[in-house]
């Protein structure tokens, strides 16, 4: 019964550590990166509406340092009238 445990811990850490390494070998998932548009072009939320729009296609502002996307003007200066 102790081997079992001591061999299941064992293939645990060893699972464990055959995971992290593939985490720093292999490119990020697109999975984690956000959804993608048809044509496979990297999509982000619009913080003012929740809409997904292309980032290509998005109208990005600054806001305390980070880049923020929005589908429209509108909502773009909603956004930042309040925030």
């Amino acid at each position: 019964m102790i081997r079992l445990l001591i061999f299941s811990a064992l293939a645990w850490i060893a699972y464990s550590l055959v995971k992290r390494w593939l985490r720093t070998v292999l490119p990020p998932s697109t999975a984690t990166q956000g959804p993608l548009s048809r044509q496979g072009e990297p999509m982000v939320e619009d913080p003012q509406c929740g809409t997904f729009i292309p980032t290509d296609t998005a109208i990005s502002s600054t806001v305390a340092g980070k880049k923020i996307y929005f589908c429209s003007k509108e909502c773009c200066d909603t956004y930042l009238k309040t925030h």
